[in-house]
């Protein structure tokens, strides 16, 4: 009778985890959850400042495609825009984790340029090159204050400089 009881106490006890587990907002436990607009994300991240850029190339699509943003273990937001195409072609990360590297859609395989410049007074660091054969790729990693912003793009570094200086802009 005691092994019964016994048995009836742990199933209950698994019931209750799986339910306290199913519960917890994957934003929450460090996973990162999509979200249908900026403001949303504003506000569940409760920031004021998102960073998005003032100027975008004519071929991409507004609003932007995806966003996905985590709180734990640091607050970090994923913005793709896609090209009239559908491809993804830009992606934005804004990080509150200076050594968060994020697993981009956009991957450059072969980098031919890389520097440190400044851009409205905060250290940048850039990369050229390709993603494909004959395909631009560019990527520039930004720390402003304690946040690390990151624009990868299927564009020529020029392109993408002139995207992350119009964040800037007000």
């Amino acid at each position: 009778m005691t092994r019964i009881i016994n048995l009836i106490v742990y199933i209950l006890l698994l019931i209750l985890i799986f339910i306290l587990i199913n519960n917890i907002s994957p934003s929450k436990s460090g996973s990162f959850k999509r979200y249908d607009s900026i403001d949303k994300v504003k506000r569940a991240l409760e920031i004021n400042n998102l960073y998005i850029p003032h100027y975008f190339p004519s071929n991409i699509v507004w609003p932007p495609a995806k966003i996905y943003a985590q709180i734990n273990p640091f607050k970090c937001i994923v913005t793709e825009f896609i090209n009239k195409e559908g491809t993804v072609v830009l992606e934005i990360i804004q990080s509150y984790n200076k050594d968060f590297e994020y697993n981009s859609n956009i991957k450059i395989n072969n980098i031919l340029e890389e520097s440190t410049i400044e851009i409205n007074g905060n250290s940048a660091k850039i990369y050229s090159g390709f993603c494909k054969e004959r395909e631009y790729c560019s990527k520039i990693d930004i720390l402003i204050n304690d946040t690390k912003l990151t624009f990868i793009g299927r564009f020529q570094i020029q392109e993408l400089l002139r995207i992350t200086k119009s964040i800037f802009r007000k």
